[in-house]
Protein backbone atom coordinates (compact mmCIF):
# COMPACT_ATOMS: atom_id res chain seq x y z
CA UNK A 1 0.00 0.00 0.00
CA UNK A 2 1.59 3.14 -1.29
CA UNK A 3 1.48 6.58 0.60
CA UNK A 4 1.08 10.00 0.25
CA UNK A 5 3.75 12.52 2.35
CA UNK A 6 5.48 15.55 2.71
CA UNK A 7 9.30 15.70 3.35
CA UNK A 8 10.04 18.00 6.44
CA UNK A 9 13.82 19.84 7.29
CA UNK A 10 15.52 21.84 9.58
CA UNK A 11 16.33 25.02 8.21
CA UNK A 12 18.26 27.66 10.38
CA UNK A 13 16.21 26.16 13.65
CA UNK A 14 13.03 25.66 12.03
CA UNK A 15 11.06 22.58 10.75
CA UNK A 16 10.15 23.58 6.88
CA UNK A 17 7.38 21.48 5.25
CA UNK A 18 7.74 20.64 1.35
CA UNK A 19 5.07 22.53 -0.66
CA UNK A 20 4.89 18.88 -2.89
CA UNK A 21 3.89 15.96 -2.11
CA UNK A 22 5.53 12.67 -2.39
CA UNK A 23 4.44 9.20 -3.41
CA UNK A 24 6.18 6.53 -1.48
CA UNK A 25 4.89 3.02 -3.53
CA UNK A 26 6.34 -0.77 -4.71
CA UNK A 27 7.17 -1.06 -8.46
CA UNK A 28 7.00 -4.16 -10.18
CA UNK A 29 9.83 -5.26 -8.91
CA UNK A 30 8.57 -5.02 -5.34
CA UNK A 31 11.22 -2.52 -4.66
CA UNK A 32 10.63 0.52 -2.70
CA UNK A 33 10.48 3.90 -4.99
CA UNK A 34 9.70 7.70 -3.56
CA UNK A 35 8.69 10.14 -6.32
CA UNK A 36 7.54 14.03 -6.16
CA UNK A 37 4.20 14.69 -7.10
CA UNK A 38 1.95 17.71 -6.42
CA UNK A 39 1.01 20.64 -4.37
CA UNK A 40 -2.23 19.40 -5.03
CA UNK A 41 -3.35 16.25 -2.11
CA UNK A 42 -6.19 15.16 -5.09
CA UNK A 43 -3.83 15.22 -7.55
CA UNK A 44 -1.19 13.42 -5.97
CA UNK A 45 -3.48 10.73 -4.82
CA UNK A 46 -4.57 10.24 -8.29
CA UNK A 47 -0.18 9.86 -9.27
CA UNK A 48 0.01 7.40 -6.69
CA UNK A 49 -2.94 4.91 -7.72
CA UNK A 50 -1.53 5.03 -11.30
CA UNK A 51 1.44 4.03 -10.37
CA UNK A 52 0.11 1.31 -8.02
CA UNK A 53 -1.75 0.20 -11.05
CA UNK A 54 1.44 0.24 -13.14
CA UNK A 55 3.60 -1.65 -10.89
CA UNK A 56 0.00 -4.36 -10.02
CA UNK A 57 0.66 -4.96 -13.91
CA UNK A 58 3.92 -5.55 -14.23
CA UNK A 59 3.75 -7.76 -11.20
CA UNK A 60 1.10 -9.79 -13.24
CA UNK A 61 3.28 -9.96 -16.46
CA UNK A 62 2.14 -7.02 -18.05
CA UNK A 63 5.14 -4.73 -17.55
CA UNK A 64 4.96 -1.19 -19.36
CA UNK A 65 8.27 -0.45 -20.94
CA UNK A 66 7.97 2.80 -20.51
CA UNK A 67 7.81 2.43 -16.82
CA UNK A 68 11.06 3.87 -15.39
CA UNK A 69 10.52 7.10 -17.38
CA UNK A 70 7.15 7.45 -16.54
CA UNK A 71 8.34 8.01 -12.84
CA UNK A 72 11.15 10.28 -14.20
CA UNK A 73 10.38 14.48 -13.68
CA UNK A 74 10.83 15.95 -17.21
CA UNK A 75 13.14 18.58 -15.78
CA UNK A 76 15.40 14.89 -15.83
CA UNK A 77 14.30 14.65 -19.55
CA UNK A 78 14.45 17.90 -20.96
CA UNK A 79 18.33 18.31 -18.93
CA UNK A 80 19.00 14.38 -20.98
CA UNK A 81 17.88 16.04 -24.14
CA UNK A 82 19.57 19.13 -23.47
CA UNK A 83 23.43 17.08 -22.93
CA UNK A 84 22.10 14.99 -26.02
CA UNK A 85 22.51 18.21 -28.16
CA UNK A 86 25.83 19.60 -26.40
CA UNK A 87 27.28 15.71 -27.47
CA UNK A 88 25.47 16.44 -31.10
CA UNK A 89 27.23 20.09 -31.35
CA UNK A 90 25.01 22.32 -30.52
CA UNK A 91 25.99 25.67 -29.23
CA UNK A 92 25.81 26.91 -25.86
CA UNK A 93 23.08 29.72 -26.62
CA UNK A 94 20.76 27.74 -28.65
CA UNK A 95 20.82 25.01 -25.94
CA UNK A 96 19.78 27.38 -23.41
CA UNK A 97 17.24 29.00 -25.51
CA UNK A 98 15.65 25.17 -26.08
CA UNK A 99 16.00 24.57 -22.14
CA UNK A 100 14.21 27.23 -21.50
CA UNK A 101 11.67 27.23 -24.02
CA UNK A 102 10.76 23.30 -23.26
CA UNK A 103 10.89 24.28 -19.69
CA UNK A 104 8.28 27.12 -19.45
CA UNK A 105 5.98 25.14 -22.45
CA UNK A 106 6.00 22.49 -19.78
CA UNK A 107 4.91 24.53 -17.30
CA UNK A 108 2.26 26.39 -19.02
CA UNK A 109 0.77 22.96 -19.52
CA UNK A 110 1.16 22.12 -16.20
CA UNK A 111 2.96 18.77 -16.78
CA UNK A 112 5.63 17.16 -14.41
CA UNK A 113 6.21 13.65 -16.50
CA UNK A 114 5.98 12.53 -19.98
CA UNK A 115 2.30 11.00 -19.61
CA UNK A 116 0.91 14.72 -18.63
CA UNK A 117 1.80 15.71 -22.02
CA UNK A 118 -0.59 15.51 -24.80
CA UNK A 119 -1.71 16.63 -28.09
CA UNK A 120 -4.59 18.62 -27.13
CA UNK A 121 -2.77 20.65 -24.19
CA UNK A 122 0.20 21.58 -26.85
CA UNK A 123 -2.31 22.61 -29.23
CA UNK A 124 -3.62 25.03 -26.65
CA UNK A 125 -0.41 26.21 -25.20
CA UNK A 126 0.45 27.10 -29.23
CA UNK A 127 -3.09 29.03 -29.42
CA UNK A 128 -2.13 30.86 -26.25
CA UNK A 129 1.27 32.07 -27.58
CA UNK A 130 -0.22 34.16 -30.67
CA UNK A 131 -3.75 35.10 -28.99
CA UNK A 132 -2.98 39.00 -27.49
CA UNK A 133 -2.60 38.99 -24.11
CA UNK A 134 -4.56 41.18 -21.98
CA UNK A 135 -2.75 44.44 -20.76
CA UNK A 136 -4.91 44.99 -17.09
CA UNK A 137 -4.95 48.59 -17.90
CA UNK A 138 -8.48 49.92 -19.63
CA UNK A 139 -6.09 52.69 -21.13
CA UNK A 140 -3.11 50.01 -22.39
CA UNK A 141 -3.63 48.34 -25.46
CA UNK A 142 -3.49 44.20 -25.29
CA UNK A 143 -0.33 43.24 -26.13
CA UNK A 144 -0.40 41.02 -29.23
CA UNK A 145 0.58 37.80 -29.38
CA UNK A 146 3.72 35.76 -30.69
CA UNK A 147 4.10 35.43 -34.49
CA UNK A 148 2.84 32.25 -36.48
CA UNK A 149 7.53 32.14 -37.00
CA UNK A 150 7.82 31.81 -33.06
CA UNK A 151 5.26 29.37 -32.46
CA UNK A 152 6.19 27.24 -35.47
CA UNK A 153 10.08 26.95 -33.03
CA UNK A 154 8.52 26.38 -30.16
CA UNK A 155 6.46 23.82 -31.75
CA UNK A 156 9.28 22.59 -33.70
CA UNK A 157 11.68 22.34 -29.84
CA UNK A 158 8.75 20.10 -28.71
CA UNK A 159 8.31 18.22 -31.62
CA UNK A 160 12.29 17.43 -31.71
CA UNK A 161 12.21 16.69 -27.77
CA UNK A 162 9.72 13.95 -28.19
CA UNK A 163 11.42 12.70 -31.31
CA UNK A 164 14.45 12.16 -29.47
CA UNK A 165 12.36 10.70 -26.73
CA UNK A 166 10.94 7.96 -28.90
CA UNK A 167 14.62 7.40 -30.57
CA UNK A 168 15.40 6.73 -26.79
CA UNK A 169 12.61 4.40 -26.03
CA UNK A 170 11.65 6.46 -23.03
CA UNK A 171 7.75 7.01 -24.72
CA UNK A 172 5.94 5.69 -27.75
CA UNK A 173 4.49 8.68 -29.30
CA UNK A 174 5.26 12.10 -30.23
CA UNK A 175 1.78 13.87 -29.20
CA UNK A 176 3.26 16.95 -31.41
CA UNK A 177 3.37 15.25 -34.51
CA UNK A 178 -0.15 15.51 -35.97
CA UNK A 179 0.12 19.21 -34.93
CA UNK A 180 1.01 20.93 -38.72
CA UNK A 181 3.27 24.28 -38.64
CA UNK A 182 1.22 27.95 -39.48
CA UNK A 183 2.28 29.62 -42.46
CA UNK A 184 4.77 31.94 -41.49
CA UNK A 185 4.41 34.96 -43.85
CA UNK A 186 0.94 35.10 -42.69
CA UNK A 187 1.53 37.15 -39.60
CA UNK A 188 5.44 38.28 -39.34
CA UNK A 189 6.89 39.48 -36.13
CA UNK A 190 8.02 42.77 -37.33
CA UNK A 191 8.43 44.31 -40.60
CA UNK A 192 11.86 45.68 -40.26
CA UNK A 193 13.73 48.88 -41.79
CA UNK A 194 16.20 51.35 -41.73
CA UNK A 195 16.32 54.17 -39.23
CA UNK A 196 15.63 57.80 -41.38
CA UNK A 197 18.59 60.30 -40.92
CA UNK A 198 16.78 62.32 -38.38
CA UNK A 199 15.49 59.06 -36.01
CA UNK A 200 19.00 57.73 -36.18
CA UNK A 201 20.49 61.54 -34.83
CA UNK A 202 17.77 61.83 -32.49
CA UNK A 203 18.80 57.77 -31.26
CA UNK A 204 22.65 58.96 -31.37
CA UNK A 205 22.05 62.15 -29.38
CA UNK A 206 19.41 60.15 -26.78
CA UNK A 207 22.66 57.71 -26.28
CA UNK A 208 25.03 60.41 -25.34
CA UNK A 209 22.96 61.59 -22.32
CA UNK A 210 21.22 58.36 -21.76
CA UNK A 211 23.71 57.85 -18.86
CA UNK A 212 23.87 60.39 -16.62
CA UNK A 213 19.59 61.09 -16.84
CA UNK A 214 19.23 57.86 -15.94
CA UNK A 215 21.94 58.23 -13.05
CA UNK A 216 20.03 61.45 -11.67
CA UNK A 217 16.37 59.21 -12.37
CA UNK A 218 17.29 56.77 -10.14
CA UNK A 219 19.41 58.26 -7.49
CA UNK A 220 18.43 60.69 -4.54
CA UNK A 221 21.74 62.40 -4.42
CA UNK A 222 23.38 64.28 -7.31
CA UNK A 223 25.91 62.65 -9.10
CA UNK A 224 29.75 63.89 -8.28
CA UNK A 225 32.11 65.31 -10.59
CA UNK A 226 34.35 62.22 -11.39
CA UNK A 227 31.00 60.24 -11.93
CA UNK A 228 29.79 62.68 -14.43
CA UNK A 229 32.60 62.31 -16.07
CA UNK A 230 32.16 58.75 -16.09
CA UNK A 231 28.85 58.62 -17.25
CA UNK A 232 29.53 61.22 -19.89
CA UNK A 233 32.27 58.81 -21.08
CA UNK A 234 30.02 55.66 -21.07
CA UNK A 235 27.25 57.85 -23.19
CA UNK A 236 29.62 59.00 -25.79
CA UNK A 237 30.56 55.34 -26.24
CA UNK A 238 27.27 54.08 -26.19
CA UNK A 239 26.60 56.54 -29.40
CA UNK A 240 29.63 55.71 -31.42
CA UNK A 241 28.43 52.23 -31.30
CA UNK A 242 25.56 53.01 -32.29
CA UNK A 243 26.71 55.45 -34.92
CA UNK A 244 29.70 52.70 -36.06
CA UNK A 245 27.34 50.38 -36.74
CA UNK A 246 24.64 52.03 -38.58
CA UNK A 247 27.11 53.27 -41.14
CA UNK A 248 28.76 50.14 -41.45
CA UNK A 249 26.29 47.50 -40.59
CA UNK A 250 27.68 45.50 -38.13
CA UNK A 251 26.54 43.54 -35.76
CA UNK A 252 26.72 42.68 -32.22
CA UNK A 253 28.60 39.77 -33.10
CA UNK A 254 30.92 40.72 -35.09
Amino acid sequence: MGSLIKRRWVKNGKVVTSRRFYIRYRDAARRLRMEVAYSDRRASQALLAQRETEADRGFMGRKDPYVEHRCSPLSQHVADFVTHLAASGVGLDHRTNVRQHLERAFKAMGAGHLQDVTTSKVEKHLLALVQPRPSGKPSVPDKPGASYKTRNHIRNELSQFFAWAVVQKRWGENPVAPIKRLNAEARPSRRRRGLTVEELQKLVAAAKVRPLAACRAGSPHAPTEEERRELAVLGLQRSTLYLTAAMTGLRRNE
